[in-house]
């Protein structure tokens, strides 16, 4: 018996994933272009933080552009089986 599922659906953990960190990234900035960066440190970890986001958003979206989304996901192709092994006559 096996378990079989479009691959399409791994996209709902990493889209729920990736839209919180959207909301999570635009707060953050938000707050810092609304109180302005108090210091160069506060202004760099937030250029190398989109500069990051936006790198690794990228190459998500390389490596999964020669993805065949039509293939099933199949989990436990085939379980050994339970029953004693046949005696050799």
């Amino acid at each position: 018996m096996s378990v079989t599922f479009p691959f399409v659906l791994v996209f709902i953990p990493y889209g729920l994933l990736v839209v919180g960190l959207g909301i999570l990234a635009t707060f953050a900035i938000y707050h810092l272009l609304h109180y302005g960066a108090t210091a160069r440190v506060s202004l760099g970890a937030t250029i190398v933080f989109i500069a990051g986001a936006l790198f690794l958003f990228g190459l998500t979206a390389e490596f999964l552009q020669g993805t065949d989304w039509r293939q099933p996901v199949i989990i436990a192709p085939s379980l050994p089986s339970l029953s004693a092994p046949a005696a050799k006559t």
